[in-house]
């Protein structure tokens, strides 16, 4: 009995932190859709995880930002569809994933962040809609980023669990 309880609450505690962390997690994800639509993709970089800045350059972000801003143009509303919450030895990470409806277009937009000590740092970002693939009108065709066949385009996929 006494170890059912401990289990109670240490499953309580694990719920109660994740809440906090989605939370935390919610607000960068808005902080990153202002910083994007002000183009302080410099400041997105340098604030995000060293994973993230051994997957891609600063270059190759700003390229992936300007084919989304190209093709779908600014964020209108983003409802979020789901969440995971992985504790591991390496810290919290916590993937939240968007129904987004753009300028342009919808996606489907998916955050990967770490949170150490309530503090959340971007490790992945990936973005997938039908619209990444048409070509605006007069715009040429971009060689440092583009969206894959399948319409998505993607930075880092997250840490294996």
């Amino acid at each position: 009995m006494r170890k059912a309880l401990i289990g109670a609450l240490a499953l309580a505690s694990a719920g109660c932190s994740a809440g906090s962390d989605i939370a935390t997690v919610e607000r960068e994800v808005e902080r990153f859709h202002e910083m994007a639509a002000d183009r302080e993709v410099d400041r997105l970089y340098d604030q995000s995880t060293d994973e993230f800045k051994r997957a891609a350059t600063p270059e190759q972000f700003r390229a992936l930002l300007d084919v989304i801003d190209e093709r779908l143009g600014d964020v209108r509303r983003t409802n979020r569809q789901g969440w995971h919450v992985n504790y591991t030895n390496a810290g919290t990470v916590v993937t939240l994933t968007y129904d987004t409806q753009f300028e342009r277009g919808r996606g489907t937009e998916r955050f990967v962040y770490r949170v150490d000590d309530g503090v959340a740092r971007l490790l992945g970002f990936h973005v997938n809609s039908d619209a990444l693939n048409a070509r605006p009108a007069g715009r040429e065709e971009r060689e440092d980023a583009d969206a894959d066949a399948d319409g998505s385009v993607r930075i880092v996929r997250p840490p294996a669990e």
